[in-house]
C-alpha cells in the first residue's frame, strides 16, 4: 500500500482485518459532523479492523498510511479457524483489544480533564517515546504528522499545536523540520516540566 493511501475498514460483504506486516499507519472515524476523529497510530506486526471480530466495525472506520505498508487482508472466516488451532492468537487478540480501549479511554479522560496544551504536550512525549530513536544525545523520530494530525488525535486545534511547538522551540527544548522532530535527550524531563508551566 502506498504512502497516502486511504481506506475504509468496514466490509459489509466478507468482512475482514488487516494484518499490518510493515509500515505505519493512522487509523481513525469521522463524525456525524464529518469531521476527521484519529484515534491512534499503528505500525508493523499489528492489526486493524479488528472490531470486525465482534461484528461492531463502522462504516465511518479508516486506516491511512503514512509509510509505504505491507498489508494483508484476512478474512473472519480464515480468522476463526486460526483461532481454533492457536488460543495464542485469541490471547493476542483480546490483549489488542484491551489496548485499543485503554487508549480511547485514556484520550477521552484527556478531553474531559486536561486543558488542550498538556493534551499536545502529552501525545509529543508519547510520539518521541513511542516513535523515536536515540541517535548520540538526541532522541529523533521522522516528522510523520503535520500539525492538523495532532490537532485530530489530541482534540484540539491547529493553532493550538502551533503554538505549543513554537513555544518549545524557542525554549530550545525541542526543535523540527518537514522531515524529522529532534530533542535531546536530557531534554525530555523539561518537556514533562512544560505540563506544570504557565
Amino acid at each position: 500500500v502506498p504512502a497516502g493511501k486511504c481506506w475504509g475498514l468496514y466490509r459489509m460483504v466478507d468482512p475482514c482485518v488487516f494484518w499490518i506486516k510493515a509500515g505505519l499507519l493512522k487509523v481513525g472515524s469521522y463524525t456525524q459532523e464529518g469531521q476527521v476523529d484519529l484515534r491512534y497510530l499503528v505500525r508493523g506486526a499489528s492489526m486493524v479492523g479488528e472490531m470486525a471480530v465482534l461484528g461492531k466495525a463502522s462504516q465511518e472506520d479508516f486506516a491511512v498510511a503514512i509509510t509505504e505498508c505491507e498489508i494483508c487482508e484476512i478474512d473472519i472466516f480464515t480468522l476463526s479457524n486460526l483461532f481454533r488451532k492457536s488460543p495464542e492468537l485469541q490471547v493476542w487478540m483480546m490483549e489488542l483489544m484491551r489496548q485499543r480501549l485503554g487508549l480511547l479511554e485514556k484520550r477521552l479522560q484527556s478531553v474531559l480533564f486536561k486543558p488542550s496544551r498538556e493534551r499536545v504536550l502529552v501525545f509529543l512525549q508519547d510520539f518521541l517515546l513511542d516513535f523515536g530513536e536515540l541517535e548520540g544525545d538526541f532522541i529523533k523520530v521522522p516528522n510523520y504528522l503535520s500539525h492538523t494530525d495532532i490537532a485530530q488525535f489530541t482534540s484540539t486545534s491547529r493553532q493550538t499545536v502551533n503554538r505549543v511547538l513554537n513555544q518549545l522551540r524557542k525554549k530550545e527544548i525541542l526543535d523540527y523540520n518537514k522531515e524529522i522532530i529532534w530533542i535531546k535527550e536530557s531534554n525530555m524531563g523539561l518537556l514533562f516540566d512544560q505540563l506544570d508551566a504557565d
